[in-house]
């Protein structure tokens, strides 16, 4: 038996690559991308700041009705649903944002504020 394979973390989306590159350049905390935060069910958060235990999803595909996004089916939701619920018996406390919101800035505005808590 071989070695298994390791996933590749998934590309950047626009709305993605400009949170992230707005979290150096105004040096708030780096999140890890592509969290693995379920040992079981290997479940990732797009963000992370695993010493916080604060995640954020970006719930891409809701905008496109041509390819329909897996957070729009039922089955994709359901899983969603599951995932969430998972990391809140963890101990997570995870942020939502549509792609749009990230692109508008209202995610990045949510997470300074989870930011200022830290330096309490």
């Amino acid at each position: 038996m071989g070695k298994p394979k390791q996933q590749k973390p998934k590309q950047l989306n626009e709305a993605e690559e400009s949170f992230f590159l707005a979290c150096r350049a105004f040096k708030h905390p780096i999140p890890e991308r592509e969290f693995v935060f379920h040992p079981v069910r290997r479940y990732r958060f797009d963000f992370a700041w695993p010493d916080h235990l604060v995640a954020m999803e970006v719930e891409g595909g809701i905008y496109d009705k041509e390819t329909k996004g897996r957070h729009t089916s039922i089955a994709g939701f359901e899983e969603d649903c599951i995932k969430y619920a998972l990391a809140a018996q963890l101990g997570w406390r995870l942020y939502r944002f549509t792609t749009g919101q990230v692109k508008k800035g209202i995610a990045l505005m949510f997470m300074e504020e989870e930011f200022r808590k830290w330096q309490r």
